[in-house]
């Protein structure tokens, strides 16, 4: 009885460790320090998509960022990704990334997970930069994500101290 007991503790201690560092140790950016890139095509616009310190909670989650229907990268905490894309109607989508920890964590942690991705339209033309910041909103019980679009001059300065998400996809 007594082994049994010590058995079942030890497995909810592992299972509490992993559910904690599922989020905390892995999703930070691996990349250098913001440096401005060039487009690659004349005809492309350059899109700027970051996530810029100061959240209070949540910083651990990373959500996935989708363009025109496609997974580009996730969202990490501190993070931006550039990509480019072609002159027209640019729709992107955010939401929370499912990894098993982060499912444990909102089955265990976040009683009402709002389902609503965060989403954007924007018209691009070629040889434009745009910046668009991601922010999740913190409610009681929730996080709800949020894209915006920035002025040039505010998103060049708000960037600066976030760090290339390196895409392993």
């Amino acid at each position: 009885m007594n082994q049994n007991i010590s058995l079942l503790r030890s497995m909810l201690a592992c299972l509490l460790s992993v559910v904690a560092l599922s989020g905390c140790a892995f999703n930070k950016p691996q990349g250098p320090v913001f440096v401005p890139h060039m487009l690659s095509q004349s005809g492309s616009a350059l899109i700027y998509v970051y996530r810029p310190k100061g959240e209070h909670f949540g910083s651990d989650r990373a959500y996935s960022l989708v363009a025109n229907g496609k997974i580009v990268t996730d969202l990490l905490y501190e993070g931006y990704y550039p990509f480019e894309v072609g002159p027209g109607k640019l729709s992107l989508a955010a939401d929370l990334k499912k990894t098993v920890g982060q499912q444990l964590r909102v089955g265990l942690l976040d009683f009402s997970l709002r389902p609503d991705a965060a989403t954007m339209d924007i018209e691009t033309k070629a040889g434009s930069t745009y910046f668009i910041k991601f922010r999740p909103e913190a409610h009681a019980f929730s996080f709800e994500p949020r894209l915006y679009l920035i002025a040039n001059d505010v998103g060049d300065r708000e960037i600066r101290d976030c760090k290339l998400i390196v895409n392993e996809k």
